[in-house]
């Protein structure tokens, strides 16, 4: 359905801007999520993985970390440097 596409791929976006914020609950918790709805949609919204990877020096909450851990098994091929 394209109107529930394009929800999806706003709050993907909304998610995504949290990350690029400075609120560190706020960027732990976006990773969890959107690790989840890359583990539900697998294909779909990799374009978030550069930005989820940009700040995982911030990340202390071990969900979080564990989150971006399992990005980095599962898209090392799309990520510079991993």
């Amino acid at each position: 359905d394209v109107c529930s596409s394009d929800l999806s791929n706003r709050c993907v976006d909304i998610l995504a801007s949290l990350i690029e914020g400075k609120a560190e609950y706020a960027i732990e918790e976006s990773i969890v999520v959107l690790t989840n709805l890359l583990r539900k949609y697998p294909g779909k919204f990799e374009s978030v993985i550069s930005k989820l990877c940009s700040n995982i020096i911030q990340i202390k909450e071990s969900n979080a970390r564990s989150s971006l851990i399992w990005i980095l098994g599962e898209y090392c091929e799309k990520i510079e440097s991993v």
